[in-house]
């Protein structure tokens, strides 16, 4: 999705904007104004302002604006990127107090759906991939969840003036027969076609061999199983009835100056067309009619992008079904000898799924000794894609994860950016994830309680995922995360940590000492106070009755996922005690 845009006046200075339920994210990018420049709004007060009520407290935020002027498109605009310091509710107010008298409108560009996710880096990998000569098919891969969809969404949006995308999702209509596939995909870009900048006046009709042939006067019949199928794809008439009705009348103009003599011909054709609800035939109507339309968007200097999205979603039993039929589209051997990548004449065609998956799927199916290498290879004409974002969502963990209170850092912070990791790293947690990950009541919870008990990561981690979940992801990464990070002080601060909630007391002396066994061996200490909070006196510690004979790391990234385990076993057996005792003292 892509930003949104609004505009103040002077006899409309504030406007509302909801936000989403499960996000209550807003974020204000930038200002601009058709009436003056980008970089004079700079030098103006405009008394911009942010309100909001959340759970009955009001809330209001004078919104400063920055020096930096950016584009996007023809648009230049200051740029502001504000969000608001408190939790928001169910709607924002964007308030103007003095409009000055040159500027007739200050529009706004925001962002509801948290989509400023750094990704400059597999922004130039994709576009060089792109910009490849002779590299008609693409097929972008990564796992499911990894943001494929926001990252293609936001690459065309920045290119909007060099690319015209048409995006489709199989998945909408999978369990469909194969004949109703070839007609739902027609039916699907026709209607975004209809929807574009096209100059129906301009449209040959005589070019189209079916029509000059065949249609004779028949043409609103030729288009209602069209208009029949829109519904079946969540489209309305409604949406495109002056293109289509421009286009018929076209039609019908040019057929009162060539009337055809093929009665019998035309007789038969339509009676075929009709009585099978509009079935597809090689290179019929309605694909003459697309590939003319697209040819005619190409005159405008874009190039013309199919995107064929969402195969994740997929049941796996309905895949090969739906590539099947998409392989008659983009693997056209007519089509390559009129000059065309495939059928409809799309410059580029990019199917969106994750590659590892649809062989596994594959080999399932058909065998491991089937060479799924030549089956896929029609999908892609240089190289697969392998869009790798692990960068840009270790970002929003490390954004997420800090909150800018009076202390530097939050101990729970550190400890969930620490499990956040460990299950990127090991492919147990999506950007989609993270995103759900971002909500209001998650930052309190981290701002409220965060230093006051270990188990606040779970308790964050439960808002989103179930137990079950939970421990099928943390399961998962304690059997392959061996990681050596940077700080592995961190690992030892809160592997001890840990073990101070977990472990056993003994009386040895008179003097109240821990002991716990973990992987194998056993480790006893002594703890004191240091800046009201409870930690490991390193000098006692012993391990498996010795002294250490360093003060170095004791402890790797297998020993952190281990302790991990451990502490959610507890908070799953203790769970309602624990957060009683949450709602009891907090």
């Amino acid at each position: 999705m892509a930003y949104q845009y609004q505009t103040l006046t002077k006899d409309n200075p504030k406007i509302s904007i909801s936000l989403k339920a499960d996000k209550r994210y807003f974020k204000l990018l930038g200002i601009f104004s058709e009436s003056i420049e980008a970089d004079k709004l700079s030098n103006l007060d405009f008394g911009l302002k942010l309100l909001s009520v959340n759970n009955s407290h009001s809330f209001e935020e004078p919104i400063r604006i920055g020096r930096e002027v950016m584009s996007k498109g023809e648009l230049d605009y200051l740029s502001v990127n504000y969000t608001p310091t408190s939790d928001l509710g169910s709607f924002v107010t964007i308030l103007v107090e003095d409009l000055p008298e040159d500027v007739l409108e200050l529009g706004l560009i925001y962002d509801i759906d948290n989509l400023s996710i750094p990704v400059t880096n597999p922004f130039k990998e994709f576009e060089s991939h792109l910009k490849q000569p002779n590299n008609p098919r693409i097929l972008f891969s990564a796992p499911f969840g990894h943001g494929k969809t926001t990252f293609l969404n936001l690459y065309f949006d920045e290119k909007e003036h060099d690319y015209e995308v048409f995006h489709i999702y199989p998945v909408n209509f999978s369990v469909s027969n194969n004949e109703d596939i070839f007609r739902y995909i027609k039916t699907e870009l026709l209607f975004q076609l209809l929807g574009r900048d096209i100059e129906f006046e301009n449209v040959d009709i005589s070019r189209i061999k079916s029509v000059s042939s065949f249609i004779g006067k028949n043409i609103h019949n030729v288009f209602a199983p069209f208009i029949r199928l829109l519904p079946m794809v969540g489209r309305s008439l409604h949406d495109i009835y002056k293109d289509l009705y421009a286009l018929i009348e076209k039609h019908n103009k040019e057929q009162l100056d060539n009337q055809l003599s093929e009665e019998e011909l035309a007789k038969s054709f339509i009676k075929e067309v009709y009585e099978q609800e509009g079935s597809i035939f090689e290179d019929n109507f309605y694909t003459q009619l697309i590939r003319q339309l697209i040819e005619q968007l190409k005159e405008k200097g874009k190039q013309i992008v199919w995107v064929i999205d969402d195969l994740d979603r997929m049941d796996p039993d309905h895949i090969f079904r739906i590539l099947n039929v998409l392989s008659a589209h983009v693997d056209d051997y007519n089509s390559e000898m009129l000059g065309f990548s495939n059928k409809f004449g799309f410059d580029k065609t990019i199917l969106v799924a994750d590659y590892n998956n649809l062989t596994s799927i594959f080999n399932h199916k058909y065998g491991v000794d089937t060479d799924s290498r030549g089956y896929f290879d029609k999908f892609f004409s240089k190289n697969i894609f392998y869009y790798n974002n692990v960068d840009a969502v270790q970002s929003m963990i490390d954004e997420y994860t800090l909150y800018n209170n009076d202390r530097y850092d939050i101990a729970a912070a550190k400890f969930l950016r620490l499990i956040l990791r460990m299950l990127l790293k090991t492919n147990n947690l999506s950007l989609r994830e993270i995103i759900q990950m971002t909500s209001i009541g998650n930052q309190a919870l981290l701002k409220d309680y965060g230093e006051n008990s270990i188990y606040v990561p779970f308790m964050v981690l439960f808002n989103c995922f179930s137990l079950y979940e939970i421990q099928k992801k943390l399961s998962a990464a304690n059997l392959t995360y061996n990681e050596k990070p940077m700080h592995s002080i961190y690992y030892d601060y809160f592997i001890w940590m840990i073990f101070i909630q977990l472990a056993n007391h003994k009386i040895e002396d008179g003097i109240d000492s821990k002991y716990i066994k973990f992987n194998d061996h056993v480790y006893s200490f002594k703890t004191t106070m240091q800046y009201m909070d409870r930690i490991v006196d390193h000098d006692s510690i012993l391990k498996d009755g010795v002294k250490p004979s360093s003060r170095s790391s004791l402890f790797n990234g297998k020993d952190f996922a281990d302790a991990v385990m451990m502490l959610f076993r507890s908070y799953k057996e203790n769970q309602v005690a624990i957060e009683n005792e949450f709602k009891r003292y907090f």
